[in-house]
């Protein structure tokens, strides 16, 4: 119940983010990419804790639809988006092959103030997983579509903690070797070819089990 609580105040922060940025007609320039950015890293134990909770509770997404990424992240007003194309739908009925639009992390806030700060850099909220790659396919289970009072079309994720965007590639779970027990923030550019961020080799494995078992469910 705590986890769900967490994660409804936070999607209503982003979808009030959204809205701002939306309505200043701006991006964040000031952000040439996510090199400029803390990212955190997944524990085992947080791993194993959302598992009980997003596992059984994926099919209840608004949307499941396999995309082809279009665009590197846009910075909005303290979130993120990206552009894509909808190639099959596996659920939901407000979307259909062919159609564009953008997602947002359902999670993915920007901390940028000085009590955010790692290592001098500011923080994004990736939900453990990287940005989608522009021309490749994903699997992603969706949320509500947003109201953005504009001919933009944004979705975002289905609420978890472990964002479910799965690339339908095989790709390596690249992990900084340079962090230390109990130091769970890298910069970005450490572990930029990695799909999942995670800490051990062990989680790198019970990651890859969990997305075959996804695609297995969902993917068909």
């Amino acid at each position: 119940m705590k986890i769900k609580y967490t994660a409804l105040i936070t999607a209503i922060l982003v979808a009030i983010s959204v809205i701002i940025g939306l309505y200043y007609k701006s991006t964040y320039t000031d952000y040439k990419g996510l090199e400029d950015f803390s990212v955190a890293m997944m524990k085992e134990d947080t791993f194993d804790n959302i598992m009980q909770v997003i596992i059984p509770e994926l099919g209840n997404s608004n949307v499941i639809v396999k995309v082809r990424c279009d665009e590197e992240f846009k910075f909005r007003y303290k979130c993120a988006s990206q552009r894509v194309t909808a190639l099959e739908v596996y659920k939901g009925d407000t979307l259909k092959a062919g159609d564009t639009f953008e997602i947002i992390r359902d999670n993915s806030t920007i901390g940028d103030t000085a009590d955010n700060l790692i290592g001098g850099m500011p923080i994004i909220n990736m939900g453990f997983v990287n940005e989608m790659t522009v021309g490749k396919e994903y699997l992603v289970f969706l949320g509500k579509e947003l109201n953005t009072y504009s001919n933009d079309r944004i979705y975002l994720t289905a609420d978890y903690t472990i964002v479910p965007i799965f690339a339908c590639d095989n790709v390596e779970n690249i992990m900084d070797p340079t962090l230390t027990d109990g130091v769970i923030y890298t910069s970005y550019d450490r572990v930029s070819g990695a799909e999942f961020f995670v800490l051990s080799d062990n989680l790198q494995e019970k990651v890859w089990n969990y997305k075959q078992q996804i695609f297995n469910m969902y993917m068909k």
